[in-house]
């Protein structure tokens, strides 16, 4: 708890209550949502400080008041990741984490480390993911059925992370499958749906596969819609075409 408490801790202004009440608040739910971890407190060192140096870049070598900026928004991200995913600090360096974080940085294009501290941070949870069962064809299914390149995965990643998540066999290739087949679109136009508007495909239901019919039947580009219109309400979905009729 005290190890915790330092790393997540207010490193510039630690008189500050309210402050470290909330650094002991967080440390608090990180326990109380895997208290298993209090069993790898051997652990928890090794692999915080794996945290902070190969996903977060925290450096301990950063110089003094022009920098305190800098090292802030470092434990910050670093505070996002461990109190939004505190499963990550109970795994083995070497048989999980690592294999994972090298796998993302070589198909992601993540060898800058701002990218790999924004990629993780808004998605910390990816790393629950089997790289051999979950994550490895997802990447394949991308980039070989779709044309995806490294840097438009990252792009992917970047503008809904949670979309790498979703289930291949369950939610993602259904979804394509329909856009596909059933909507006629090509590769290329599902290529600019998904990066456009990657967050429809999270939430790509009925309702909204009707209304890209229709768009399609309107012979409007799904990336002319804004998201919006294809997810809000009906009354603004056929105001919206009837709009775009009398352009």
């Amino acid at each position: 708890v005290e190890f915790l408490t330092s790393e997540l801790g207010v490193h510039h202004n630690d008189d500050n209550d309210v402050d470290l009440r909330r650094v002991h608040d967080d440390v608090k739910m990180v326990f109380l949502q895997s208290p298993h971890l209090l069993g790898f407190a051997n652990r928890l060192n090794s692999t915080v400080q794996f945290i902070r140096d190969e996903i977060v870049g925290c450096s301990d070598d950063i110089d003094a008041a022009d920098n305190i900026a800098v090292k802030d928004n470092q434990h910050t991200h670093l505070h996002q990741i461990v109190v939004n995913f505190p499963e990550a600090m109970g795994y083995s360096i070497e048989r999980n984490l690592r294999p994972k974080v090298e796998y993302f940085i070589q198909s992601f294009e993540l060898e800058n480390i701002e990218d790999r501290r924004i990629f993780f941070t808004n998605n910390p949870r990816i790393l629950s993911l089997s790289l051999r069962n979950n994550i490895m064809p997802k990447v394949d299914y991308f980039r070989t059925n779709l044309g995806f390149s490294k840097s438009e995965l990252k792009q992917l990643a970047f503008k809904s992370p949670t979309t790498l998540n979703l289930s291949l066999d369950r939610n993602l290739k259904p979804k394509i499958t329909f856009l596909l087949n059933r909507m006629g679109l090509s590769r290329d136009e599902l290529k600019a749906f998904v990066l456009g508007q990657s967050d429809q495909l999270d939430h790509l239901e009925i309702h909204n596969m009707r209304r890209i019919k229709i768009l399609k039947n309107e012979g409007i580009s799904l990336t002319e819609a804004p998201p919006s219109i294809i997810s809000g309400s009906d009354k603004l979905f056929k105001q919206w075409i009837e709009s775009h009729r009398n352009v």
